[in-house]
């Protein structure tokens, strides 16, 4: 079914649980600006959390689940895989040679289910999965003659952030897609350096607008805020760390950390070797995402911290500059092009508690005035109604191009 020619018009967009998911994905917000320009839009999710009910798709948009049911019935051996080339070559140990089959395998288990999936419908004039991986590989190789759009973010992008460090399908999806888009420059030269053929360029994601500046503190706290999960990635551990060494220094601290994950127990027990200090955290774990972006517009807070070992693009720092709050981030993946070291504080990947604790006070400590010049940042590169309308335009044209050529 899927041979012959496209349906007219149609866009296919394949996420990777969105509508099925609570942490907010970019794809929500992108949506209403690809309706208004194709006329046919079907967002297919590659899983499903039973336990989330999904959210709202904007009227006009179509969702099919048939993908992700495909993808929970699709379960190939790993026997097929001992002989991967990675394998062969011994490049790594027992464990993460283990590590890298068992990845692969699951990988391979998109990659068969989108096939099939693909084989059962009319292929669409555009497809544009919104992680690139397996799916996007998949849907090259089974729709030929649609033009196939992928973004690429970080987790996607560098290998790095994997053990081993390597990601299965990359080069496949890659030599796939008509068109890869990666929300940083560091992103699009990364993988630029790797595929020097494919057509790779930075389209960045943007965020609405929060609705205003974030007010400081007017007494002498320090009023700190995080946002992200709690993952070894993240090192939030290091943040905790730092706040503790100002508290030591007799400056009051008050910290809250938006997200959850496994790292709580550790950040906690840092927190309790330093009990007599004039420091307080506070950890809501996961709330809606309407919250934490009322919470950051609110305020008041001085500083946002972000430490992560690899990052694509940020949301939170994007975020923070929306509403003005001075930020300090490791300097990694696109965090230097959300934020400017004229307004903010970028960091090396390693650094003392120290070195941290002294960027948090300076940034926390820098000139009101700032606020309105983040804003107005976020406004020139991040503002998601200019950057997802003119995308829209972009791949609408590049859909009707290709129709015409075939």
């Amino acid at each position: 079914m899927a041979s012959g020619s496209p349906a007219p018009g149609t866009l296919v967009v394949v996420t990777e649980t969105f509508p099925f998911n609570r942490v907010t994905e970019f794809v929500d917000v992108e949506l209403p600006f690809l309706r208004d320009r194709f006329p046919a839009v079907v967002v297919a999710p590659l899983h499903r959390a039973a336990a989330d009910p999904p959210r709202a798709v904007p009227s006009g948009v179509t969702l099919d689940l048939g993908l992700s049911r495909q993808v929970r019935r699709s379960h190939p051996s790993a026997w097929r895989y001992v002989g991967l080339p990675e394998l062969r070559a011994g490049r790594w140990g027992m464990v993460d040679s283990a590590r890298w089959m068992m990845r692969h395998v699951r990988a391979a288990s998109i990659h068969r289910a989108v096939s099939d999936w693909c084989a059962a419908r009319q292929r669409p004039a555009m497809a544009y999965t919104y992680w690139l991986g397996p799916a996007t590989a998949a849907i090259a190789h089974a729709w030929p003659g649609t033009t196939v759009v992928s973004r690429a973010h970080g987790f996607d992008v560098y290998g790095s952030r994997h053990r081993p460090p390597a990601i299965p399908f990359q080069g496949a999806a890659i030599s796939g897609a008509d068109l890869v888009m990666t929300a940083s420059d560091a992103g699009r030269e990364h993988l630029r350096a790797q595929f020097p053929e494919a057509t790779i360029v930075t389209r960045r994601l943007g965020i609405p607008d929060l609705g205003g500046i974030c007010p400081g503190s007017t007494d002498d706290v320090l009023r700190a805020v995080s946002v992200s999960s709690l993952d070894p990635n993240k090192r939030v551990t290091l943040i905790a760390e730092a706040l503790v060494t100002i508290a030591r220094s007799g400056r009051s601290v008050d910290w809250l950390h938006l997200g959850d994950g496994p790292e709580l127990g550790p950040i906690k027990t840092i927190l309790e070797r330093a009990a007599g200090l004039p420091i307080t955290a506070t950890f809501p774990g996961w709330i809606p995402h309407s919250e934490v972006t009322e919470t950051l517009r609110r305020g008041p807070f001085d500083v946002m911290v972000l430490l992560s070992a690899s990052e694509g693009a940020p949301v939170s720092l994007m975020e923070a500059q929306c509403v003005g709050i001075p930020c300090v981030a490791t300097d990694v993946g696109g965090v230097g092009e959300v934020l400017t070291a004229t307004c903010d504080v970028l960091l090396p990947v390693e650094f003392t508690d120290l070195h941290v604790a002294d960027a948090i006070l300076a940034a926390a400590d820098s000139d009101s005035g700032l606020r309105s010049r983040r804003r107005s940042r976020w406004a020139g590169r991040y503002d998601a109604n200019r950057q997802y309308r003119d995308l829209a335009d972009e791949l609408a044209s590049l859909a009707a191009g290709a129709s015409g050529d075939s």
